[in-house]
């Protein structure tokens, strides 16, 4: 979709607006008893991790430093601009000479997000940045613009030249795990829905299938003190968006 001021929008095949949760896990979903508030906001996204963000199919949180992250103490999380400061997101973006041919390129996204599931942030940050749990944000679009030298505006953050060993690796295990998971109210997790364990996707002898607990969004990182759950089985938890089962404890539901 070509836009008015140079910009394309690329929608996001996987995104609908249909599929967004209705209820919200944030803590401040109680002000809306408890439905989600789905916004429009937008990311500043530098190329080189482009290719990562979509590999992922999300927005990774900034909540380690030691892996260059910057944020707010107290307030890990991705960081977005409303519609109202959606020009400031493009603070966070370069315009670069992708191919060496004289046309710099940026890019931004278009997210949801669900302002039920936000970070507070003290004013005395002096920020108006909105920052939201991870789990919380949706891609929406891509939008890139490319200019000619000519072409671009004074005022634009501009990249002298493309390294590529620059490029963010996306199978690196430091953004594997994603950040440490919002803590929730034990009685509501026990309250939450009840799941059906079924293993038939992955074996055909479901008579010995199960599925076994993690203490950490990280596959290898088992509860091998709990037994698992068998086909056929439930457990009972919330949902947290991103393919994960919270459970308060590992008995069956």
């Amino acid at each position: 979709e070509a836009q008015s001021d140079g910009w394309f929008r690329l929608r996001w095949r996987a995104f609908s607006e249909e599929t967004l949760p209705k209820e919200s896990l944030g803590e401040w979903a109680f002000q809306n008893e408890g439905k989600a508030d789905w916004q429009r906001a937008w990311h500043g996204c530098k190329l080189e991790a482009l290719y990562s963000i979509m590999y992922h199919g999300r927005l990774a949180a900034s909540c380690d430093p030691s892996r260059g992250d910057r944020f707010f103490d107290q307030a890990p999380g991705v960081y977005v601009h409303s519609d109202k400061t959606a020009g400031k997101a493009m603070n966070y973006a370069r315009f670069v000479p992708l191919c060496r041919d004289g046309v710099f390129w940026s890019a931004k996204w278009e997210v949801r997000v669900d302002r039920a599931d936000r970070v507070a942030v003290t004013t005395k940050k002096g920020t108006d940045q909105w920052v939201q749990q991870e789990r919380s944000v949706r891609l929406v679009a891509l939008w890139v613009c490319g200019l000619s030298h000519a072409a671009m505006e004074d005022g634009l953050e501009l990249q002298e030249y493309w390294d590529p060993r620059m490029e963010a690796n996306p199978r690196s295990k430091a953004f594997a795990a994603g950040p440490a998971p919002a803590e929730l109210p034990v009685d509501r997790v026990e309250a939450g829905q009840v799941f059906f364990v079924d293993c038939s996707s992955l074996s055909q002898d479901t008579s010995q299938a199960a599925v076994e607990f993690r203490r950490s969004k990280d596959l290898s990182d088992k509860d091998l003190g709990t037994p698992p759950v068998m086909h056929d089985g439930t457990v009972r938890g919330v949902d947290e968006g991103d393919g994960w089962v919270r459970v308060a404890d590992a008995e069956p539901a």
